[in-house]
Parts: C-alpha cells; sequence; structure tokens
C-alpha cells in the first residue's frame, strides 16, 4: 500500500532527525525512498498547510548532499508534488483515493501539522522533543490515511 511504504521512507527521516550519522555510510544514497515521504508533506500543502519551512528543510538537505539528491531527482520529485498539491483535485491525485468532504477534512487535520526535520550538516540539531513531536504526528498521519484505504 502506498502508505506503508511511505511510512517506512518518514521513519528513516525520524531516525535521520535523530542524529543518526547520515554520512557514514556514503554509499548508501539518503534520499532512497524520499519520495514517498514526501506525499505526506505535500497532502499538508494541498491541504493549504505552510511550504516554507519544508521547502527551506529540503533545500538544506539538498545542499548537503547535492550528488545524492541529484542522483534520486530530489528537485523534480519535489516540484511535481508542488504542482499536484496546487490543483483542485491534489487530495485524490496525491492518495490516489476519492475522498468525501469528511475524510478531506479528517485528512487534513492529521497532514497539517506534519514538518520535515533533519539532522543537516552544518546546522542545528533538532531537539528531542521536535522530533518526539513529529513522531507523533506522522504515527497519526499514517493512521488516519490507512484509516481511509
Amino acid at each position: 500500500m502506498k502508505f506503508a511504504v511511505i511510512r517506512q521512507a518518514v521513519l528513516a527521516l525520524c531516525l535521520m532527525a535523530s542524529g543518526a550519522p547520515v554520512q557514514a555510510q556514503p554509499t548508501h544514497n539518503i534520499f532512497f525512498g524520499f519520495d514517498m515521504a514526501l506525499a505526506g508533506i505535500a497532502i499538508k500543502w494541498g491541504c493549504g498547510g505552510e511550504r516554507a519551512a519544508d521547502l527551506a528543510v529540503l533545500k538544506a538537505l539538498m545542499d548537503a548532499y547535492p550528488e545524492q539528491a541529484e542522483h534520486a531527482q530530489l528537485a523534480d520529485n519535489i516540484e511535481a508534488m508542488l504542482k499536484a498539491s496546487e490543483r483542485d483535485t491534489a487530495l485524490a491525485e496525491l492518495t490516489g483515493i476519492e475522498l468525501t468532504d469528511a475524510q478531506k477534512a479528517k485528512l487534513c487535520d492529521a497532514a497539517l501539522p506534519l514538518e520535515l526535520i533533519a539532522d543537516i550538516p552544518g546546522n542545528m540539531a533538532p531537539d528531542a522533543d521536535s522530533v518526539a513531536r513529529q513522531h507523533a504526528a506522522w504515527t497519526n498521519f499514517f493512521r488516519v490515511a490507512q484509516s481511509l484505504e
């Protein structure tokens, strides 16, 4: 299922945010599966959520790992998600299912608190409270998303 894969990608992002030494494994592309993690953020954007902070984190990650970002075509994936989130059919497109108004409201309530946090070289590491808060937000988002399938 689409959301199960996204959950795994976000778990990897949370581990990265927890201070796991990403650079210690240069043969592994840190953006592997990251396009799936972008789906939750794109749903947030499709619900009218703030984009600037998410885009800043994404840019910082691409700047920190330019070769890996290029290899993963991260910029193209971000652009595609931005465009999809701006369409009137954003939520149906991003989830792959037609949603009722009540389902859209429930999904948006779960998506709006989502943030991208990461331990980016040269920046302060995210604090434990932020990581815990986002872990809870992503867990709730996936619970809600899976209930819609």
